[in-house]
């Protein structure tokens, strides 16, 4: 009878591993991707991804399964690319932007939110879409006190329809347009393509000057003056709130080297080399089977697009550029193009590459505001939009479309938009929902204010990531607020030099003993949380931890000394053992080994006996 209860209690605890063991399910997953999240600045080798309802759920080492599956393996899986501007609406370019790992766009228009969705409503299908107000037509500098009112009443109409920022193409002797009244949160796109190179830095100095407060400034299609465009740049980088874009990648084009002569002739006649100096470089016969592949520089020196690389204001865009009778791919694939520029096989750390990625993906969250409805985008993180690209990096590379064939860049692999796969290895969804427009977007977390408390330390506020109805503390505050040691390294975080937790995995280490989670770490708005419900087991040998509705309250014990310290300064240093603690270490340890003497003697007993 023992003998059958012993077999029925041992395979109803391999029936609960292996129930507790069985993969988690998703509507789609990305297995073993290279991750980069430019928020957290994290880079998490090897780990999947689970998407349901367009969102980003699990980011984890562990086992997953899903409707859909990309192997990702050795391939870099990124945010979606934000275009910064586009002029664009044929569904044939828009296409070949998705090659680019574009999955959203800022569209200017001077209509009625409404009525401006109602004209498109037919054309979009493939990106999303960010709007923004062109005042331009409706811009009076004369206009008498009534007009002006109305003209402030309008832009605030506008805005509260759902437009996200303005738009203004002055001229030099245009006056400012009084934004007083508008609130700062909103940006202003400037578009210079009036203005003489040497005109641009003096008026928009006076326009900063003018508005006195902190609205972000956009510079648009600063890359036309080519003489001052190291001069914006360097504005741009000095002065706080002030972004650019442009396309000088679009003009880094790569040519196939088996192209015909008379093509070949026919190319050299239609790029414009430097039209400035000229003599910076000639593309003639000889360079033509000097590779597989020819680099062109046109129109921008190389020394300017290498300090446009690593700009951290700058961001690409695709505006204007659809000028050509078909979709012009030089002009779409500025962002591989920048992505091929910075890419080199031979370094280890990608220093340039994950500075271009942070760019792109980044800038536009800030010029939208921290807490717009970009909030969940431009991140690989729980709770963001599923809006991912993964990227070949052996691929990676950009054609020229001046030839009679079209040649989109190369490198993406797969797109991925609001969780649908639009785009997977060359072939484009067609039962995926449309695109949509982006407006009032409910962030998927919010802050919530705690006060956390320890004896003898001052209490402080903490803002609580409210996440699907749990709880998460920021890893890095908590460690800071406790003057302990922090750590992170690749999804992996360390409290005070013994603690071990690891992104997307429930089992953490203490020393040596591996212990479990009743939920795993995540990646959100930039930092490592964890779950406050989890905080007792991660510190249960060295806090008492008491979790009430709005506070947190941590009582140290004598253990806590055990943790590594960090200095005023920020810095990390172990700490000196003071007699005490060594005694309570060996006093534990001594009990441990008498314990397990105790235990092995009385088993012996019991066999003498033989029971």
């Amino acid at each position: 009878m023992k003998k059958l209860l012993t077999i029925i209690l041992a395979f109803l605890l391999i029936n609960s591993i292996i129930i507790q063991a069985e993969p988690e399910n998703y509507d789609t997953v990305i297995l073993n991707g290279n991750i980069y999240d430019p928020l957290a600045g994290v880079y998490l080798k090897n780990y999947n991804i689970g998407i349901s309802s367009g969102k980003i759920k699990k980011i984890t080492r562990d086992e997953i399964n899903g409707s859909n599956v990309i192997d990702a393996k050795d391939k870099l899986v990124l945010p979606g690319f934000i275009d910064a501007l586009s002029d664009a609406k044929n569904e044939e370019y828009n296409q070949l932007r998705l090659k680019d790992g574009v999955t959203t766009t800022v569209i200017k228009s001077d209509l009625p939110f409404d009525k401006y969705i109602l004209q498109e409503e037919n054309q979009i299908s493939y990106i999303n879409r960010i709007l923004i107000y062109d005042f331009t037509p409706i811009f009076n500098p004369n206009a008498s006190k009534e007009e002006k009112e109305k003209f402030e009443s309008d832009l605030n109409e506008r805005l509260d329809e759902g437009y996200a920022g303005l738009y203004f193409k002055p001229t030099p002797n245009s006056k400012f347009p009084n934004l007083k009244n508008i609130p700062v949160s909103y940006p202003i796109y400037l578009d210079f393509f009036e203005f003489e190179d040497s005109k641009i830095i003096p008026w928009l100095d006076k326009f900063k000057n003018d508005q006195k407060n902190d609205r972000k400034i956009y510079i648009v299609n600063s890359n036309f003056h080519f003489s001052s465009m190291d001069n914006i740049i360097g504005y741009s980088n000095d002065e706080e709130n002030v972004f650019m874009g442009g396309y000088p990648f679009s003009y880094t084009n790569i040519v196939p080297s088996e192209i015909s002569d008379e093509k070949f002739n026919k190319l050299i006649n239609q790029i414009s080399i430097n039209q400035n100096e000229f003599n910076i470089f000639r593309l003639s016969a000889e360079n033509k089977n000097m590779t597989d592949t020819l680099s062109v520089i046109g129109l921008i020196d190389e020394k300017i697009i290498n300090k446009a690389l690593t700009c951290n204001s700058f961001v690409s865009e695709s505006f204007n550029r659809f000028d050509a009778p078909r979709p012009s791919t030089a002009g779409i694939n500025t962002f591989m193009g920048r992505l091929f520029l910075t890419f080199d096989k031979e370094l280890p750390e990608q220093k340039d590459f994950y500075n271009t990625v942070f760019s792109q993906s980044t800038i536009l969250r800030n010029i939208f505001g921290n807490r717009s409805f970009l909030q969940n985008k431009g991140c690989i993180e729980t709770g963001a939009d599923a809006d991912l690209i993964i990227v070949n990096t052996e691929n990676i590379s950009q054609f020229s479309s001046m030839t009679e064939e079209i040649h989109p860049s190369t490198g993406i692999d797969s797109v991925i938009r609001n969780g649908y796969i639009i785009y997977d290895q060359g072939n484009y969804s067609t039962i995926a929902p449309k695109a949509y427009y982006l407006k009032d977007e409910i962030p998927s977390f919010i802050d919530e204010s705690y006060t956390i408390s320890t004896k003898g330390k001052k209490k402080r506020k903490f803002e609580l990531l409210n996440y699907e109805g749990k709880h998460y503390v920021r890893a890095h505050e908590l460690a800071d607020y406790l003057n302990i040691k922090y750590e992170e390294n690749g999804g992996t975080f360390y409290f005070g030099g013994i603690i071990r937790l690891e992104i997307g995995n429930r089992d953490f280490t203490i020393g040596t003993n591996k212990l479990s989670l009743k939920n795993s770490p995540h990646l959100i708005d930039g930092s490592y949380v964890i779950d406050i419900n989890d905080l007792d087991d991660i510190f249960e040998s060295y806090y008492n931890i008491e979790i009430g509705d709005e506070t947190l309250n941590f009582s140290a014990d004598k253990m806590s000394k055990l943790l590594d310290k960090k200095e005023d300064n920020g810095s990390s240093i172990n700490v000196d053992l003071n007699p005490v603690s060594i005694f309570i270490s060996y006093l534990m340890a001594a009990g441990l080994i008498f314990l397990f003497v105790f235990l092995l003697n009385k088993k012996r007993t019991k066999t003498k006996k033989g029971e």
